[in-house]
């Protein structure tokens, strides 16, 4: 019977020491949360103390990662945590992206969709340029541009868009026409800016001088037979209309002050002489003379 009282009092001790004695895993937990501070919370995921709300500017996930709304992205942990200690699970990340347990991170579970190109029917052709449909070799009868503005040859105009557009998939570069210029922004030939002639004073002929008002070359004394000014217009005595330049030109290089007939008032915006007095009589400021009366004699 002895050796029965000693079995019986072996196992009492054994279940008092197991009831006494509480989880590891238990203790651990709350020795860890009891060391966070006051505005943090424990997060059992990755056994660390959290700051309630996350950070102010948290890093952004690795490229082909993200965190769900209610976490963020730690570059100590390289996982994303939660936000607060209350966060709903199982985590909800954006659409297009699956939580990840493993490595506690959203990873994309479809790969990007690339941008496909509009369908057009089998006539036309997609034009990235303005994101349309084209025909194939453009219309019969293309609308005409609006004035200041054509097309290159192989474009035409399109009155939806508001621009030249091409009549081929693989255009050239628009080649506009002479004294135009291809505006990129309006998509259409602008005319270009005038250019002053610049001829420089040494490609001038023996017989020439060169003029720089309007840099030009003129034959030294003029033409035999120069023309005509246009009506409204004259040329002093020593200058003469050319039909080029549109103005009067000196006959030498080294003319005088241009003086224009009785009548005539030179102007320099338009290198002519046009009808008008240079110097018109002033009004006189003197008072007029009374008229004197005329008196009767009654006697």
């Amino acid at each position: 019977m002895k050796w029965l009282n000693s079995l019986l009092v072996f196992s009492a001790l054994a279940i008092g020491v197991a009831h006494a004695s509480p989880a590891p895993e238990g203790n651990l937990v709350e020795r860890t949360s009891m060391s966070c501070g006051q505005n943090e919370f424990f997060y059992s995921g990755k056994s660390c103390c959290i700051k309630n709300g996350g950070p102010p500017n948290p890093p952004s996930p690795p490229s082909g990662t993200s965190c769900p709304t209610t976490h963020f992205y730690d570059n100590g942990k390289t996982c994303c945590l939660p936000k607060k200690s209350n966060t709903p699970t199982p985590y909800q990340c954006t659409s297009g992206w699956t939580w990840d347990d493993g490595k506690y991170i959203c990873k994309r579970s479809t790969p990007p969709s690339t941008p496909s190109t509009p369908s057009c029917s089998k006539s036309e052709f997609w034009w990235e340029t303005k994101s349309c449909c084209l025909p194939n070799g453009g219309p019969s009868k293309p609308p005409s541009p609006p004035s200041g503005s054509t097309c290159p040859s192989t474009w035409y105009w399109h009155s939806q868009k508001g621009c030249c557009v091409p009549k081929n998939s693989s255009p050239p570069t628009p080649t506009c026409g002479k004294n135009e210029v291809w505006n990129s922004g309006s998509q259409c030939c602008k005319p270009s800016a005038p250019s002053t002639p610049t001829k420089p004073s040494n490609q001038c002929g023996k017989s020439d001088f060169f003029w720089s008002p309007k840099s030009c070359c003129i034959p030294n004394g003029g033409p035999s037979k120069p023309p005509s000014p246009p009506s409204g217009s004259s040329c002093p005595s020593n200058w003469y209309w050319h039909s080029t330049e549109k103005c009067c030109v000196p006959k030498n290089p080294n003319p005088p002050s241009p003086t224009c007939g009785k009548g005539w008032t030179w102007t320099n915006s338009k290198q002519c002489c046009v009808p008008g007095n240079p110097n018109p009589p002033k009004p006189s400021n003197k008072p007029k003379p009374k008229p004197r009366r005329n008196f009767v004699d009654m006697a």
